[in-house]
């Protein structure tokens, strides 16, 4: 309810950030093209740093309410896929391509200067299917499973940890990465895969029910 009401607070220290910047130094430190040993290295370490920094700032805080559930709050981006993506929506329904070429090149990695309405609405629908997983379902999946393992810590660790893979895939999970690239995104892969399927099933029953109302 906070994401909905509030959307993302862009402070330089969000976590996000953090996890972007040790991937940064990493793969400063560690880059190969072709070796998957370093990538996994940058891999392993990352996903280890994000949760025993939480696990940290849990322990030392005492599990403080605030901080629990700001670390929830700032691994959803419920509004921030809305806020990002309605404006395409709004120029496809005008009719104005030139705007919704522009803004949807806030939200995808493509060109996206000569698509046309079709490929704009396609684009559309992948980024918001992708990042509905990746920014809601996965993340409560995780809160969740992490809670049923240690209630106390269990759901925050599981989240960051789900997170930092995800930055992973992000920044050095493409295919241009080749070998060094490839056990960020196969990582993220695995950790998606339920979440995916889950989030599929959510989205035909909710499209039933707007078809019915």
């Amino acid at each position: 309810m906070l994401d909905l009401a509030v959307g993302e607070i862009n402070f330089s220290i969000h976590p996000v950030r953090l996890i972007g910047h040790l991937i940064n130094f990493l793969q400063a430190k560690l880059f190969n093209l072709h070796s998957f040993k370093n990538g996994l290295a940058v891999t392993c370490i990352t996903l280890f740093a994000a949760g025993l920094v939480v696990y940290l700032l849990l322990y030392f805080s005492g599990c403080n309410d605030l901080i629990k559930i700001y670390l929830l709050y700032a691994a959803l981006s419920w509004r921030d896929l809305k806020d990002e993506t309605r404006p395409v929506l709004f120029c496809l329904v005008n009719k104005d391509l030139q705007g919704a070429r522009k803004f949807l090149s806030r939200v995808v990695g493509r060109d996206t200067q000569n698509l046309s309405e079709i490929e704009i609405i396609r684009a559309l629908i992948e980024t918001i299917s992708e990042n509905c997983i990746d920014g809601i379902i996965s993340v409560m999946f995780y809160a969740g499973l992490g809670y049923c393992v240690n209630s106390s810590y269990g759901a925050y660790i599981f989240v960051w940890i789900f997170k930092a893979a995800s930055t992973l895939d992000s920044m050095i999970g493409y295919k241009s990465f080749k070998e060094f690239g490839k056990s960020s995104a196969k990582l993220d892969d695995i950790l998606n895969f339920l979440p995916a399927r889950i989030g599929g099933v959510i989205i035909v029953i909710s499209g039933g029910f707007i078809n019915c109302n």
